[in-house]
């Protein structure tokens, strides 16, 4: 998106240029392109990534834990489809990346029991946050088998 806006505003300080290389004001305007406008272009930019860059993750996890709330309040059983699908990647992305495995099945109203109830002690916080909450509160597969003896 950026290299798009980038290119954009190079062709219309191209055009423009053209357009004005004899106007005895053009030293004003070419003020108002190089320094004025590019600010506002990185302002604006800064303004829109802020809510991204506060977040580690991507999709619904980076929607605040009022918003899940409101959500939830306009339709349960969608939210809690939508919410509980993005969970159950989250949480199978995070045991494909790691040594030992979570057990991830268990009862779907214990989970989202859980995740609502961590968004209602921090409702300033994201869901990524209760997601990463839940998941450390996860059991390993390992634990319920007993310790495999080492020999030396």
């Amino acid at each position: 998106m950026t290299g798009i806006l980038t290119t954009a505003a190079g062709v219309l300080l191209a055009a423009y240029i053209y357009r004005n290389i004899g106007d005895p004001t053009f030293r004003r305007h070419l003020l108002l392109w190089w320094v004025v406008i590019p600010l506002m272009i990185i302002v604006c930019l800064a303004i829109l990534g802020s809510k991204s860059s506060k977040a580690d993750t991507l999709g619904l996890g980076i929607t605040s834990c009022v918003d899940v709330a409101k959500d939830y309040k306009k339709n349960p059983m969608e939210t809690k489809r939508m919410y509980y699908t993005w969970f159950a990647g989250f949480a199978s992305g995070v045991n494909v990346m790691s040594d030992r495995q979570k057990n991830l099945n268990v009862n779907f109203d214990t989970r989202w029991a859980q995740l609502a109830r961590y968004c209602n002690e921090h409702p300033l916080g994201y869901f990524q946050d209760a997601a990463k909450f839940v998941v450390l509160d996860l059991p390993y597969k390992d634990d319920d088998k007993p310790p495999v003896p080492k020999f030396k």
